[in-house]
């Protein structure tokens, strides 16, 4: 969740759910950022439902991201939910972005096959990256 944001140096203040703590990520040239489309949340939602369906794999995801318009820092709200994947760091305070997904929050709101919400901590999208989300 955007707790605040400074388009001049391209930051964001983000608190990460699973953690409870507060994260400074920085968006480069190289990060990718986008806002989900309603087609491409739909689709997840149902992979969450599904456990993930062999016929969607991480190959079809990313083309579909990678389509969609890039957003800057000054595109996005305090409020916003986001999934932010990157880099290890040696401070998981502050970290570079590689993928910044916003228009997250149906994904958020889904639920697991047992009625319970999804688990932000062990949740993947499946970006073959081998990186972490918050």
């Amino acid at each position: 969740m955007i707790v605040s944001h400074n388009a001049a140096q391209n930051t964001l203040l983000v608190t990460d759910l699973a953690a409870n703590k507060r994260i400074e990520a920085r968006l480069t040239p190289d990060s990718v950022a986008r806002r989900l489309s309603a087609d491409v949340v739909q689709m997840l939602v149902a992979r969450n439902k599904e456990g993930g369906a062999p016929d969607q794999g991480p190959r079809d995801l990313q083309p579909l991201i990678e389509r969609l318009p890039s957003l800057s820092v000054a595109d996005l709200k305090t409020g916003d939910a986001v999934i932010i994947s990157f880099a290890n760091s040696e401070d998981v305070s502050r970290v570079t972005a590689i993928t910044l997904l916003a228009g997250v929050e149906p994904l958020l709101k889904t639920s697991t096959r047992g009625g319970q919400s999804v688990n932000l901590g062990s949740w993947n999208l499946d970006l073959n990256m081998n990186v972490g989300v918050p």
